[in-house]
């Protein structure tokens, strides 16, 4: 027996020819039709037809708790990549294979040891031509070449996340490829060696990342999946899934930053710190490819006395190890209980990035005003927690604003370009504190400009967080009058073609 159907077409087709008995075939305008076997389990015909359903609507299916605990594992073991391994540890890592280096005397209250680490730092002596770098400048070059090495990547990635395909393989592998690439850094004890290997970590850390916020997007569909059509209460249950995750996600990532930052302190107190950073390198790979399983699990003595950052203040070393864990232990309390503040007063994750932005212009306005007195260790601790949560904000929100703006099924297209654009600004910031070593006041002014334009893009930028998901479909007005969404299951389906279904046995 043949369901009614609308298209004459069809019907004299289906006479002439006829399907075979016991038989679903399925036939449009331009399309020749589709014979497949027979299914005699009813429950299996209602699941075919509810596929069909999910991908026309771009219904996700919702994540297990095993999928979400596995995407945070992979921020605890992949944010210290871009905050920790390539700003802090290949310079030092740089710095120490200087030998001929002339030393001018400590800073009063710095000892030897301190001073002269802090002089490799900033010492030009890597020589290419006539131009002379320090190892942080050397190191900011090699980050901006593995950004330009990824940017075709990224492009050629993009499609094939947006549909799915090969999404673990470009996961995993890019993963696994910048994680094994920590592994030799020390092996050759020469300065030409750690370009190729910097730009290969940071060009696999971009393509990771964009991986990583794709599959959150995903997931984000997943557990937002609409009970009703009414855009007013739908939107909130998608801001809050988006930002419960991301939040947690980078608390958890700050964890994982403090814990290598932790190590690294530690392997700067034995004497040969070449080869004891290079084991920090090593555990950091080791580190990094834990988060691989992930993609391929879903299926979507005396201590030395160390200089401090700005080249300006000396400390003991245990408060340049206060300063790392305040950096990435507080934002694991701040950041969670932004949350339940962020239901409260129902802010969007466009609101949330301005917090970020003026918490960061605060900390570093008063850093530049202050820049000539004399800070004790309180205010040090206060301004590099504060800061640590600002960058959190951004972090988390900016990944968010970025999801809720972006189409069901281009997460991927989006994600490599905001996988690029965080990479740049993390580079170009690194290379202006490289380029001023000691120069508070300058590094303290660019950031206090960086983030007052970053308010005035999101203000007069013509960005909004709801506009943004209403033309990216992820609010939808009630379909109910309008028949189902699925071409042929309507009563007005003669422009589209009809479905025929024999249930004959």
């Amino acid at each position: 027996m043949a369901t009614e159907n609308s298209s004459d077409d069809v019907q004299d087709s289906s006479a002439a020819a006829g399907p075979p008995s016991g038989h679903i075939v399925i036939q449009t305008e331009k399309e020749l039709p589709v014979v497949t076997p027979d299914i005699h389990n009813v429950s299996v015909k209602i699941k075919r037809a509810n596929d069909f359903y999910n991908d026309f609507a771009g219904i996700e299916e919702q994540p297990s708790n095993g999928e979400i605990i596995l995407w945070h594992i992979y921020s605890l073991c992949s944010y210290f990549v871009h905050t920790v391994l390539v700003p802090i540890i290949f310079p030092l890592i740089v710095s120490q294979i200087v030998t001929d280096i002339t030393l001018t005397p400590p800073e009063e209250g710095c000892s030897t040891k301190a001073w002269e680490l802090y002089q490799r730092l900033i010492h030009r002596s890597i020589t290419v031509n006539s131009y002379s770098f320090t190892p942080l400048e050397w190191t900011a070059i090699s980050w901006a070449t593995g950004i330009f090495l990824a940017t075709p990547i990224l492009g050629f990635i993009s499609r094939p996340l947006d549909h799915g395909r090969s999404h673990n393989l470009i996961f995993g592998g890019a993963t696994v490829i910048g994680a094994l690439f920590c592994l030799p850094s020390g092996a050759f004890k020469v300065k030409w060696i750690f370009p190729p290997y910097i730009a290969a970590i940071v060009a696999a850390s971009m393509v990771s990342n964009a991986s990583h916020t794709r599959h959150f997007g995903v997931m984000v569909r997943g557990l937002a999946r609409p009970t009703t059509y009414e855009s007013h209460r739908q939107f909130p249950q998608r801001r809050s899934v988006g930002s419960w995750l991301s939040l947690h996600a980078t608390a958890v990532g700050c964890l994982g930053g403090g814990i290598i930052s932790a190590f690294t302190y530690r392997m700067l107190h034995h004497k040969e710190k070449f080869l004891s950073l290079w084991v920090v390198s090593i555990f950091s790979g080791l580190k990094w490819i834990v988060g691989s399983a992930h993609a391929f699990s879903v299926n979507r003595g005396g201590s030395p006395r160390m200089l401090y950052v700005l080249g300006q203040l000396c400390v003991k070393p245990v408060f340049m190890l206060f300063l790392w864990l305040t950096y990435f232990i507080f934002p694991l309390f701040s950041l969670p209980l932004l949350h339940p503040l962020q239901q409260f007063v129902k802010t969007d994750a466009l609101r949330m990035q301005l917090l970020g932005f003026f918490i960061s212009a605060t900390t570093s306005g008063l850093g530049f005003y202050y820049r000539h007195a004399n800070w004790r260790h309180p205010h040090i601790l206060t301004m590099v927690a504060v800061q640590s949560t600002a960058t959190g904000i951004l972090h988390a929100f900016g990944r968010v604003l970025l999801l809720d703006c972006t189409p069901p099924g281009k997460e991927g297209a989006f994600s490599v370009w905001f996988a690029w654009a965080r990479a740049v600004g993390a580079c170009g910031g690194f290379a202006v504190a490289s380029v001023f070593p000691g120069a508070v006041n300058k590094s303290f002014a660019f950031t206090f400009a960086t983030s007052l334009a970053g308010v005035l893009a999101l203000i007069f930028g013509n960005i909004s967080n709801y506009g943004g998901a209403v033309a990216a479909g992820h609010v939808m007005q009630d379909s109910s009058e309008k028949g189902s969404p699925v071409r042929g299951l309507d009563r007005d389906s003669d422009q589209y073609g009809s479905v025929v279904l024999d249930t004959k046995v």
